[in-house]
C-alpha cells in the first residue's frame, strides 16, 4: 500500500509539471454536453504563415462551429467611442509622470521614428500610447490580423459572432494599472527597439511551432508581473466565465491570444476545472 501511494504522488507530481503539448487548437467537449467545440490561440501578428495555420486546421475545426467567439465582437459600432475610452481624466498630464530627460527622448523617438509631434498623444493613456506606436511585425499590404480574417470570416459563413468581452472590460483592465508603471513599459520599449526584429521572429517562431510553453517564456520575459496579473490571469477567469454559456448553447470556435491558453491560470486549465475535456487538436 506504501509503495502504492508513492507511486500515485510520483505521478501526480509528474503530470503537475508536465511541459504543455505544442498545440494551438485544442478540441472541447463535456460528458453532458453533444457538440463539441474549439479553441485556438491567435496572435497578433500580420503574416501570412499565421493566416496559413489557420487555414489548414479551418475545414476540421472551424467550419463545424455555429458560433464564433474572439476577445471582443468586431463589428462596426465596437470601436465607436474607444477614442474617448483612451483619454485619461481632464486634470492627466503627461509631463508630471515623466522626468524632462525621459519626455525628451521620447519626443525625440517619435519624431525620428514617425514624423509625428509628441504633443499630438499628450492626450492619450501611456498604454494606448505604447500600441499606437509600436508595430506588429512587417506584414504584406492590406495584410489582415488572424482575430480580423476569423471575424469577417464568420461574418460570410452567417455565423453567430459574440464577444467574450466589450472594449470598456478591456480597457478597465489596463486603467488598473498605475500610470507609472505604463510609461516604464512604453519608454523600456524605446530602448529595446534594436532587437525588435529578433524578439518578432523568435515570438513568431514559436507561435507557428505551436510552442505554448516558450510563448508563456517569452509573455513572462517581457510583461512587467503587474501587467501579466491584469491583462492575462484576470481576464482569463472573465472569459472563462463567459464561454461557459458559449460552450454550452452551441458548437463554437472561441479564438483568443495564444497567451491566454498555457500556465496555471491559462484559459485550457480553467476549462479543465469546470468539467470540461480539453484535447489538442493541431500537434
Amino acid at each position: 500500500m506504501r509503495l502504492f501511494l508513492i507511486q500515485i504522488l510520483l505521478l501526480t507530481a509528474v503530470l503537475l509539471n508536465a511541459k504543455m503539448p505544442n498545440a494551438l487548437i485544442w478540441e472541447i467537449s463535456h460528458p453532458d454536453i453533444e457538440h463539441k467545440s474549439y479553441l485556438m490561440g491567435t496572435i497578433h501578428i500580420a503574416d501570412a504563415r499565421v493566416l496559413e495555420f489557420f487555414e489548414a486546421y479551418k475545414a476540421e475545426t472551424f467550419d463545424h462551429a455555429e458560433t464564433v467567439a474572439l476577445e471582443i465582437e468586431m463589428d462596426g459600432n465596437v470601436f465607436e467611442n474607444i477614442f474617448q475610452l483612451m483619454v485619461p481624466e481632464a486634470s492627466y498630464n503627461m509631463k508630471a509622470h515623466l522626468s524632462e530627460a525621459d519626455y525628451q527622448q521620447l519626443s525625440e523617438w517619435l519624431k525620428k521614428k514617425h514624423g509625428m509631434k509628441l504633443s499630438r498623444f499628450e492626450r492619450i493613456k501611456p498604454i494606448f500610447f505604447y500600441f499606437l506606436i509600436n508595430d506588429f511585425g512587417p506584414g504584406a499590404d492590406n495584410q489582415m490580423f488572424l482575430d480580423e480574417y476569423i471575424y469577417h470570416l464568420a461574418e460570410e459563413n452567417d455565423k453567430k459572432r459574440v464577444g467574450l468581452e466589450d472594449v470598456s472590460e478591456q480597457i478597465a483592465a489596463f486603467d488598473s494599472i498605475p500610470y507609472s508603471d505604463q510609461f516604464e513599459l512604453l519608454l523600456s520599449s524605446l530602448d529595446q527597439r534594436r532587437g525588435e526584429k529578433r524578439a518578432y521572429n523568435k515570438l513568431l517562431k514559436a507561435y507557428t511551432k505551436q510552442n505554448l510553453n516558450k510563448l508563456e517564456k517569452l509573455m513572462v520575459k517581457e510583461m512587467p508581473d503587474i501587467f501579466y496579473e491584469m491583462l492575462i490571469d484576470r481576464r482569463n477567469e472573465n472569459m472563462t466565465a463567459a464561454m461557459l454559456p458559449i460552450l454550452k448553447e452551441s458548437a463554437s470556435f472561441i479564438a483568443v491570444g495564444a497567451g491566454h491558453l498555457p500556465g496555471e491560470n491559462g484559459l485550457i486549465k480553467l476549462l479543465r476545472k469546470e468539467g470540461y475535456i480539453l484535447k489538442p487538436v493541431s500537434n
